[in-house]
C-alpha cells in the first residue's frame, strides 16, 4: 500500500478504533507475504506470524484452537489495548507482495476463536471479517475463482466477510463474489481527499447488528411460496431494514400471518409477523390514466427485488447462458429496469427520427449507483425489547398483481403515488432509442463522482451530450427530461459516494460533473414518476 493510501487508513483506521464499542472485540492481521496477527504492545516487526513452533507458515494452513490456547490474539475494547492498538497502527510500513490465502484463513481462525473464547449464551458475540486490500493475491493461491472455493470452503460458519477494494489496483469484481459466497458485500473505495471518510463510514454502516439468523417463514396456503424473494438473512444492522416481497394466493385473506424467527442479546426468540394488506388510492382517477395496465409500486418492489438477487446468483458465475442471467433480462424489460442487461438513451429536443412511446426507467439498485427505486417504508426498530415484531414483510395480490391496486402494511408516502401535476404535458426533452448499435459497456463500480457535486449550478443547455444521440447499453428505452420545473425535490437518493440527497428534476440541478460526461450523470441518475429523469442532488 504506497503513496497516500497508507496515511489515509492510518487515519481512518484511528477513527475507527475509538468508535469501536466498548462491549465488543477486535483483532488486527497484516498480510503481504505472509499474515501478521497483532498482539499487546507488538511492532509489526515483532508480531506473531503463526510460525514460532512450525517453520513452515507458508504450508501451515491448518491451525487448531488449542494451539491459540493462550488467547492473546483476539481482545476487549478497553481503552487501554485502543490505544494499543492506535500506536500499532500508526508505526506500520508498506512491505511487498498480497497473501490473500494465509489473511483470510487467519481471520477465519481468529473470528472462531473469539466466538469460542467469549462464548457467553446470548450474549455470544458474532463475528464479523472486514477485509481491506489494494491489490490482487500474488502469493499463496492466486487465482481469484480458486480463492473464492478455498475461502468459502473453510468459512463453514458462514462468518461474513465484507470487502473493501481500495483504488483502482484492486480486483473488484473478485472481492464481491468472495462477499456474496460468505454472506457479505464489497465496495470501492475510491483514492480521493476523502478515502479516509469513506472507510469510517463504511464501518459505521456494519458495526452495530441487532439481529443475527433472521428467518422470514409464511402460511403455505396462504402465499405462493415460488414468488417469494429472499426470506433468510445473516444480520441486521441498526439503521437498515430487511424487506421480503412476494404473492397472496387467489382468495387468500389480506390480513395474513407469518412468522419471525432470530437472535438477539436476549437469545433465540420467534415474533408474529402482522400483516394487514390495504388499497392504495390511484390518483388522478383511473377515467384518467392510460389504457394499458397500472403497475403497481409493491409489483415493481417485487421485480425490483428478484432482479437484484438474479444478479448476485449470476455475478457469482458469470455463466452467460445462465436461467438467472435470463430471468433477469426477461424481468428489466418487461418493467422498464436499467441494469447491466439493459440501456438508457438520450436524444436531443424535438427529434423526430422515432415515435417510440415514452417509458419508465427505474434503477436496479445501489450497488450499480442509481438512485433509490421508490421512498423508503418507514423502518420498525427490530430490538431484544420489542413487544410486537413489525417487519418489512411486503406482499402483493395475486392474479399477475391486479392493477387495481397495490398492498402493504406499511403506510405510504406522497411520494409512492402517482400525482397530478405529473399528468400535465411540459415542454420536454425525450430520450429515446431506434436500432441503436451496441455501445460500450460502462462498469459504473468504477466510476468516482464529484462528491459535493459543486454548489455552482448550470443552464441545462450548457450539457454537451444533450445536443446529440448517446447510448447507453443494448435496449430501447424511453425518458424525458421535463424543462418546465419549479426545483421542486421528491424522494431521498444516494450518490455511489454514500453522501444523502434529493432527487430533483434535471434542469433544477446541472452540476459541473455533468456538463460533458453522460456516464457521470448514469451514477447520480434517479427516477421522478412517472416519465421523467431526474439527479440525485446535494445542493
Amino acid at each position: 500500500m504506497v503513496g497516500q493510501k497508507l496515511p489515509q487508513v492510518k487515519e481512518a483506521m484511528s477513527q475507527i478504533l475509538s468508535e469501536i464499542h466498548a462491549e465488543d472485540f477486535f483483532t488486527l492481521i497484516l498480510f503481504s507475504d505472509f499474515a501478521q496477527i497483532w498482539t499487546i504492545n507488538a511492532t509489526q516487526q515483532t508480531s506473531n506470524r503463526w510460525d514460532e513452533n512450525n517453520n513452515n507458515w507458508k504450508s501451515n494452513n491448518n491451525f487448531s484452537l488449542e494451539a491459540l490456547g493462550e488467547n492473546r490474539f483476539v481482545f476487549p475494547a478497553t481503552e487501554q489495548n485502543i490505544q494499543y492498538a492506535k500506536k500499532f497502527i500508526q508505526d506500520l510500513t508498506s512491505e511487498s507482495s498480497t497473501n490473500m490465502e494465509d489473511a483470510l484463513s487467519k481471520a477465519h481462525s481468529i473470528a472462531k476463536l473469539g466466538e469460542t473464547r467469549f462464548k457467553d449464551g446470548a450474549n455470544t458475540p458474532k463475528p464479523i471479517i472486514v477485509f481491506l486490500t489494494d491489490g490482487e493475491p500474488t502469493t499463496g493461491i492466486t487465482e481469484p475463482q480458486e480463492l473464492i472455493k478455498y475461502v468459502s470452503n473453510t468459512n463453514e460458519e458462514k462468518y461474513p466477510i465484507f470487502s473493501l477494494g481500495f483504488g483502482e489496483g484492486a480486483d473488484i469484481d473478485f472481492l464481491k463474489k468472495l462477499s456474496l459466497n460468505n454472506t457479505g458485500f464489497a465496495r470501492v473505495i475510491y483514492e480521493a481527499s476523502d478515502a479516509s471518510l469513506q472507510l469510517r463510514n463504511f464501518y459505521k454502516e456494519i458495526s452495530s447488528p441487532i439481529l443475527s439468523n433472521v428467518t422470514f417463514q409464511y402460511i403455505d396456503t396462504q402465499v405462493e411460496n415460488i414468488t417469494v424473494t429472499k426470506k433468510t438473512f445473516n444480520l441486521l444492522f441498526k439503521g437498515t431494514e430487511l424487506v421480503v416481497a412476494g404473492k397472496l394466493k387467489d382468495g387468500a385473506s389480506p390480513d395474513f400471518n407469518g412468522t419471525l424467527n432470530a437472535d438477539s442479546t436476549e437469545g433465540n426468540f420467534e415474533r408474529p409477523v402482522i400483516v394487514t394488506c390495504f388499497d392504495i388510492p390511484i390518483i388522478p382517477p383511473n377515467d384518467t390514466l392510460p389504457k394499458s395496465r397500472r403497475i403497481g409500486h409493491l409489483e415493481k418492489l417485487w421485480a425490483y427485488l428478484n432482479i437484484q438477487q438474479l444478479m448476485d446468483k449470476y455475478e457469482l458465475n458469470k455463466n452467460e447462458n445462465s436461467t438467472e442471467k435470463a430471468k433477469a433480462l426477461e424481468l428489466a424489460l418487461e418493467y422498464s429496469f436499467v441494469t447491466p442487461l439493459t440501456s438508457l438513451v438520450v436524444v436531443k429536443p424535438n427529434d423526430t427520427t422515432t415515435s417510440a412511446a415514452p417509458e419508465k426507467i427505474k434503477p436496479l439498485n445501489d450497488r450499480y449507483n442509481f438512485g433509490s427505486l421508490m421512498a423508503s417504508s418507514p423502518l420498525y426498530q427490530l430490538g431484544p425489547s420489542s413487544s410486537v415484531m413489525m417487519a418489512n414483510s411486503i406482499v402483493s395480490r395475486p392474479s399477475g398483481f391486479s392493477s387495481k391496486a397495490s398492498v402493504s402494511y406499511s403506510a405510504v408516502s406522497e411520494d409512492a403515488v402517482l400525482s397530478a401535476s405529473e399528468m400535465v404535458p411540459s415542454q420536454t426533452l425525450v430520450a429515446v432509442t431506434d436500432n441503436i448499435a451496441p455501445p460500450s459497456v460502462v462498469d459504473f463500480s468504477q466510476i468516482k463522482t464529484d462528491k459535493s457535486n459543486s454548489t455552482s449550478l448550470h443552464d441545462i443547455n450548457e450539457v454537451i451530450w444533450l445536443s446529440d444521440t448517446v447510448t447507453f447499453g443494448t435496449n430501447n428505452i424511453t425518458y424525458q427530461v421535463s424543462l418546465n420545473t419549479t426545483g421542486q425535490s421528491y424522494q431521498n437518493c444516494t450518490t455511489p459516494d454514500q453522501s444523502h440527497g434529493n432527487c430533483k428534476h434535471l434542469k433544477d440541478c446541472v452540476v459541473d460533473s455533468i456538463l460533458s460526461s453522460f456516464d457521470t450523470y448514469l451514477t447520480l441518475f434517479c427516477p421522478i414518476e412517472t416519465l421523467y429523469a431526474g439527479i440525485c442532488c446535494l445542493v
